[in-house]
């Protein structure tokens, strides 16, 4: 297994490793500290079903509950569907994609959010990439003046997704 930067971004692609095997305590130890510092890790070519997602989000923290039902999947609450197919009763399939969703921050709204999220993806768009986005706000801190670092220290925020 090895882990290796995304186009110069903060985002790191770990190559190697087949989830569905499990990782050794090493290898766990080692996508955790690249989780941790950079934020967003990649994982292509994984075959897992439902019960192995949850399994794979457990090494990160423990997965939370959807309390969505008309988004979550029917034999695991802690897997929301993300689609823009639908049934056939012409129901949406779990929560729309496609760009129906703006920018949001995921499970803001609870007094104690998701350490992270996870996003496993069956079938991607052919756009270039323009479909999710992420961001590092420990990279956006960074990026700010020492000056307005200090006349922001003592200030709190409230976010809000309109």
């Amino acid at each position: 297994m090895a882990i290796r930067s995304i186009d110069n971004s903060f985002a790191r692609e770990v190559m190697g490793a087949q989830l569905w095997n499990g990782l050794s305590d090493a290898e766990l130890e080692q996508v955790r500290a690249a989780w941790s510092d950079c934020g967003v890790l990649v994982l292509r070519r994984q075959s897992l079903s439902e019960q192995e997602i949850v399994e794979v989000s457990a090494i990160f923290g423990t997965p939370q509950v959807v309390r969505r039902t008309d988004w979550v999947s029917p034999e695991h609450p802690e897997v929301i569907l993300v689609s823009n197919l639908k049934d056939q009763n012409n129901q949406q399939i779990g929560m729309p994609g496609s760009n129906d969703v703006e920018c949001h921050t995921d499970r803001s709204y609870v007094a104690n959010p998701s350490t992270s999220a996870m996003l496993y993806a069956v079938e991607i768009p052919n756009d270039g990439g323009s479909s999710t986005w992420w961001t590092n706000m420990r990279v956006g801190y960074d990026e700010l003046s020492d000056d307005f670092k200090a006349e922001s220290a003592d200030k709190r925020a409230v976010l809000s997704n309109p």
